[in-house]
């Protein structure tokens, strides 16, 4: 029996001119294409309209394009598709990233200037995904356990920036005074914005 062909002797035969080998390369490869769309649509789906089909169709042309320009000295295939694909469903996700629906909870945490130029950009596109990474690293800094937050406070800062409630809703909600609500809410914002300043230098 012939000993199975390795993922680099397949694609060696690919660029000699043999596209059964493709196929083989192909097959070897759908399970790995399937992982990789649907921890994509994990990843990225709630900000972002990714279509599981049309990502697995992205990922083979993917696989095809890798196999063609793969340098065989001494290389591991897998891993240089691995980060091809995943260079492709970032570049995926900036085209089809929609707006982010909590997106401005995150602008109203203070000026650009205060938060060192975090979203500095004139291009939408960045500014988006830079503002999704900001809101996650944002909602990791509340629900930290090692956090000295107050869990109240977290709750009343995050119906104000993340749901939208109005500080006379959680002055009714909470039947507490205005200017504690207020004190509470930018207590917490102060924390925030000093960790993610500090999080920078």
């Amino acid at each position: 029996m012939e000993p199975k062909k390795t993922d680099e002797e397949l694609v060696k035969s690919f660029q000699s001119g043999d596209n059964s080998a493709f196929n083989l390369l192909l097959e070897r490869y759908k399970g790995i294409i399937f992982k990789i769309a649907n921890s994509s649509k994990c990843e990225y789906g709630y900000i972002c309209d990714l279509d599981f089909d049309e990502v697995v169709s992205t990922l083979y042309f993917t696989l095809f394009n890798a196999a063609k320009k793969f340098d065989l000295n001494g290389n591991h295939f897998k891993s240089y598709f691995n980060v091809i694909a995943k260079n492709e469903i970032i570049a995926m996700v900036k085209n089809n990233l929609l707006f982010y629906e909590n997106k401005r909870a995150f602008y109203y945490l203070g000026s650009v200037d205060e938060i060192e130029g975090v979203l500095a950009s004139e291009d939408d596109v960045k500014r988006e995904v830079n503002a999704k990474i900001e809101l996650d690293f944002i909602k990791k800094i509340l629900h930290d356990p090692k956090s000295d937050l107050r869990k109240e406070y977290v709750v009343q800062f995050e119906l104000f920036y993340f749901e939208g409630y109005s500080i006379a809703q959680l002055v009714n909600l909470f039947h507490l005074k205005e200017a504690t609500i207020r004190r509470r809410i930018n207590s917490v914002k102060a924390k925030v914005i000093n960790i993610l300043y500090n999080s920078k230098e």
